[in-house]
């Protein structure tokens, strides 16, 4: 695997555990998924396609818009 393609989906990674930890409050959850994800990079070897590229953007944003909910959530419980 070329290093920016694994720098892009590290970056994209990171970005997937901050939501999943945002949403659950749960370490465990975040190993589980770190654990699924390793699993399958060394199983499947990843061609960048179209539909490969545009998934992961829809994953990137679907988290980051989770995880800005929960932000604002927790915001708003405080007032």
């Amino acid at each position: 695997m070329a290093f920016s393609l694994f720098l892009a989906l590290a970056v994209i990674f990171s970005f997937w555990l901050a939501a999943i930890y945002k949403k659950t409050q749960c370490v465990f959850a975040c190993s589980v998924f770190d654990g699924l994800i390793n699993t399958l990079l060394s199983v499947f070897v990843i061609k960048p396609t179209i539909v490969l590229i545009l998934g992961f953007g829809i994953m990137l944003i679907d988290s980051i818009y989770l995880w800005h909910d929960e932000a604002n959530k927790a915001n708003r419980l405080s007032d």
